[in-house]
């Protein structure tokens, strides 16, 4: 918990371990989101944390782990209402449309400074590498989940800027002067 910020990270790597031909159900990890979000209520904003890309613009977006993973996890995170997962191992940036029901809302309320007000439903970050071992290409299909995409082929890392009515995430190459994406969600409504 930070301010009024929850943050929940799971170890998505157990998932790996899995033979192809067992089915992928996230249980454990459904759970303890189940647990956390339901012990903080009145948090204004949730953001979820773990290593594989549910929705990745990378070349391995449709391998059968990140799409177990994704049809094992997206109900439980639409209905917790979670506002941002950030994800990793795709070696490439990407920021999703907000997804509802599997599904990719893009008809959302947006001011001019580019922050989405109100969104419907979760946006999903891939993040880029924070090293200089590996950097992967992007797929070659524009799935329609897809807001933004990039490969810098150098190190990038991401900030999360969040006050009460925003929260906002900026991703940047080591040198910070190449932003590579940013995206703002504003909240209007209020809360008890």
């Amino acid at each position: 918990l930070y301010g009024e910020t929850l943050f929940v990270v799971l170890n998505m790597n157990v998932e790996n371990s899995l033979p192809r031909s067992q089915p992928i159900t996230c249980a454990d990890h459904t759970a303890f989101m189940n647990h956390v979000v339901c012990a903080f209520p009145h948090v204004k904003w949730t953001v979820v944390l773990f290593h594989h890309a549910m929705y990745s613009p990378g070349y391995r977006a449709n391998a059968h782990l990140l799409t177990g993973i994704r049809d094992a996890m997206y109900l439980t995170i639409d209905r917790l209402g979670i506002d941002v997962v950030l994800m990793g191992h795709e070696r490439v940036f990407g920021r999703m449309y907000p997804m509802l029901d599997n599904i990719a809302q893009t008809d959302q309320e947006i001011r001019r400074d580019g922050a989405v007000i109100n969104p419907t439903g979760t946006v999903y970050f891939p993040s880029h590498s924070s090293s200089v071992s590996k950097f992967n290409p992007l797929n070659s299909t524009l799935f329609p989940y897809i807001a933004a995409e990039s490969q810098l082929g150098i190190p990038a890392f991401s900030y999360i800027w969040v006050e009460n009515t925003t929260l906002a995430v900026s991703t940047y190459g080591y040198t910070i002067d190449q932003k590579t994406g940013h995206y703002a969600l504003l909240e209007t409504d209020s809360y008890t």
